[in-house]
């Protein structure tokens, strides 16, 4: 298929929403994220739906435009790997530009680790799913990695062990699944026999 999107996708009175403003990869269902995010930026200011501005239509489709190349970056990253050497990998890199930002990642990652300020402007994926891929994919040197976990084991194991004490403490409050959904069962046929007896009485 041909990926892409549009650059304008409300005009006039017309907002394209879903697989009708574009289509990038479904490696990370990032067309379903995109368009709850664009129904929910459109739907929260009602005056949107009668609105005639040129200005905020075209800044709201800047937005898009901003945030799909921000999809588009972080795909690219999935197939920059050294584990997948068969035909559909590899010749994705070889037939597709790297996108600066990938660059200036795959850059930074041979000297630190990233930080949160590598991210700003990013609406959508940030340190967190980017260091997933890069160590998923083997693109992390072990070195740097080993180093920065030494650092955490270092300077921070004090603070790591409190949170998974609490976070052991606290899975042990809730309720067992099974008696959950046996209690929200209940709830519902609880429900029902009430409802039944109100429509009684209003007979």
């Amino acid at each position: 298929f041909s990926a892409g999107c549009y650059k304008e996708i409300w005009i006039k009175n017309c907002l394209a929403v879903g697989l009708s403003s574009g289509f990038i990869e479904p490696l990370e269902a990032t067309s379903i994220m995109q368009m709850i995010v664009l129904l929910d930026r459109f739907l929260s200011n009602p005056l949107n739906i009668t609105c005639e501005s040129k200005v905020i239509k075209d800044n709201f489709n800047s937005l898009y435009l901003s945030e799909t190349e921000n999809v588009v970056d972080f795909l690219y990253l999935h197939y920059v790997t050294t584990k997948n050497k068969n035909k559909f990998w590899s010749e994705f890199t070889k037939n597709n530009k790297m996108p600066d930002f990938i660059e200036y990642i795959l850059e930074i990652i041979k000297h630190r680790p990233l930080l949160q300020e590598d991210f700003k402007g990013r609406n959508f994926f940030h340190m967190s799913g980017y260091s997933y891929v890069l160590i998923g994919n083997g693109l992390w040197p072990k070195e740097i990695l080993k180093k920065h976990m030494g650092y955490i084991r270092g300077n921070k194991k004090e603070t790591y062990d409190e949170i998974f004490k609490r976070q052991f403490e606290e899975i042990h409050l809730f309720p067992d699944h099974s008696l959950f959904l046996e209690d929200a069962f209940n709830a519902k046929l609880t429900y029902k026999a009430k409802k039944s007896a109100a429509e009684k009485r209003t007979d």
